[in-house]
C-alpha cells in the first residue's frame, strides 16, 4: 500500500473553483488561490471600455472586490468553503489601464477573525505597472462554513 504525503495547506487550488455570474461575463480567471492569497486575471477587450474608449474603472473595482473575497474563504480541496460578502472597499486608481492585454489582480488577507477579515489588493497591467489598489473589509456569511 502506497503512502500519501499529507496535504499542503498552502496548495494552489484555483482549478477547483468555478467562476460564475458577472465574473464569468467579464471574463475573469482565477489563476492562483491559496490560504490568504488570490490572483485573478482578465483579458481586456472592447466590452470593458467606457464611452470614452478607456477601460471602465469598474473593471478594476470588480477585480479587486472578487480577488479580495477569495483571500478569506480558501479551504483545502477536501473541505467545504465559506462564502463571504464585502462590507467596505476603498479603491485608489493609480494609473491608466491598457485597452488591450491582460490585467492581473493580486490580493492578500491582512488579518481579522473568524467572521470578519481584511484584505488589500493590487491591479497591474501585463508589464507590471500599477493600475489600482484597494483595502477592504469582508464578512463570512452566517452558516456558510
Amino acid at each position: 500500500m502506497a503512502m500519501t504525503a499529507p496535504r499542503d495547506d498552502t496548495e494552489n487550488i484555483a482549478d477547483t473553483e468555478e467562476i460564475r455570474g458577472m465574473n464569468a461575463l467579464l471574463g475573469m480567471e482565477l489563476v492562483e488561490w491559496r490560504d490568504g492569497y488570490a490572483r485573478t486575471e482578465i483579458e481586456v477587450g472592447a466590452k470593458h471600455l467606457n464611452h470614452g474608449g478607456l477601460v471602465h474603472g469598474g473593471l478594476s473595482l470588480a477585480l479587486l472586490d472578487v480577488t479580495s473575497v477569495y483571500t478569506g474563504y480558501w479551504a483545502p480541496r477536501d473541505q467545504e468553503r465559506a462564502r463571504c460578502v464585502t462590507l467596505s472597499l476603498t479603491t485608489n486608481f493609480i494609473g491608466k489601464a491598457p485597452t488591450e492585454g491582460r490585467l492581473v489582480c493580486e490580493a492578500w488577507r491582512d488579518g481579522g477573525g473568524r467572521s470578519i477579515f481584511f484584505a488589500r489588493g493590487e491591479v497591474r497591467d501585463a508589464a507590471g505597472e500599477l493600475v489600482a489598489t484597494s483595502k477592504s473589509t469582508h464578512r463570512v456569511r452566517s452558516g456558510s462554513r
